[in-house]
């Protein structure tokens, strides 16, 4: 039994369309250029963040204290995701077949 006819299996010689856009071009470049300089400046603004939670005396005071950060802040601790469908179902409910009347 043959899946494919033999004419869709014969070698063919693949041809390479140089005229569309490669990683040599100028508007790849500048694509390249402006997506590393928004990392850089990402990079800046991160790095400025972390500097102003670390001279922050509240966030310091809160770290030290151990304080409960929901009765503090306001803002519930986010639970586990878990994905559907993966609560323990009950045995004994359903049939041995699925087909057959309980």
């Amino acid at each position: 039994m043959t899946f494919f006819k033999p004419d869709k299996l014969r070698r063919r010689k693949i041809e390479i369309d140089r005229s569309v856009v490669s990683s040599e071009s100028p508007e790849v470049q500048q694509r390249l250029d402006r997506i590393q300089e928004n990392y850089r400046q990402l990079d800046a603004i991160l790095i400025e963040l972390e500097l102003k939670i670390q001279s922050d005396e509240r966030l310091k005071a809160i770290d030290d204290a151990g304080v409960d950060f929901e009765q503090t802040v306001g803002i519930k601790k986010k639970r586990k995701w878990r994905p559907a469908g993966t609560k323990p179902k009950r045995a004994g409910n359903k049939s041995a077949n699925p087909r057959k009347p309980r």
